[in-house]
């Protein structure tokens, strides 16, 4: 299967969200790696369309020394005991405290709960756009199509 995978305005947080777009099925997935909204549009069996869309409460990041990970997208408000959860995880010995995080995302609002998320987090989508687009250039004729970069 064919996909195009690019970044596009997340419709929840306005951040830069990415898209995997299999135009050849009409299968499609958004992501967020900002607030933690997700859509999928899948194909059945039947060849119709299964949708799934979740707002996005926040964002897990858990990264391990051997650079192997764990991105999870919250999906409901951010609880203490997932919060406590997230603390635990980072104070074992295998994990890269300097590149986990845990961010919720609440009524328009970001609120870093652990850790430090990427610079890239911290940027509206204009300026994620200018910044893959001075990095990688503009392809002309496919102005829509942008970078993507965690």
């Amino acid at each position: 299967m064919a996909s195009l995978m690019y970044a596009q305005q997340c419709i929840h947080c306005g951040r830069s969200a990415f898209v995997d777009n299999y135009y050849k099925t009409g299968a499609k997935y958004i992501k967020c790696y900002r607030c933690g909204y997700s859509y999928s549009k899948k194909v059945t069996k039947t060849d119709s369309f299964e949708v799934k869309e979740f707002l996005g409460y926040g964002v897990y990041n858990l990264v391990k020394k051997t650079g192997h990970g764990e991105f999870t997208f919250i999906q409901s408000p951010i609880t203490d005991q997932l919060k406590e959860e997230f603390y635990l995880e980072l104070l074992k010995d295998d994990v890269d405290k300097e590149n986990c995080y845990l961010v919720s995302y609440e009524s328009g609002s970001f609120y870093v709960l652990f850790g430090t998320p990427t610079e890239n987090f911290y940027l509206t989508f204009d300026q994620y756009k200018e910044k893959m687009e001075e990095k990688y250039g503009v392809d002309n004729g496919n102005e829509w199509f942008i970078a993507i970069e965690h």
